[in-house]
């Protein structure tokens, strides 16, 4: 709807879609990237480099666990 990606017909699949960014979705794509970033060092600000770390590691794993729960078929690996 918005212009940002187009659907085109998997060239060795015809059954199935891909769905590729335009030119306006890499744009917008690129702009969240950054604002993004930024407020990732605005919201960790508050800790110490290897506590950042830690923190990004937590949610990581969280991340991946919940990711599990969604396609249950592919096994979860345990870290720790």
């Amino acid at each position: 709807r918005r212009g940002l990606l187009d659907k085109v017909r998997d060239p060795q699949d015809g059954r199935r879609s891909l769905l590729r960014l335009t030119d306006e979705g890499l744009r917008v794509h690129r702009r969240l990237g950054v604002r993004v970033a930024r407020m990732n060092q605005v919201f960790l600000a508050p800790l110490a480099a290897d506590e950042q770390a830690v923190f990004i590691d937590l949610m990581r794993r969280v991340a991946d666990a919940a990711e599990g729960l969604r396609n249950p078929a592919e096994p979860a690996t345990a870290t720790g």
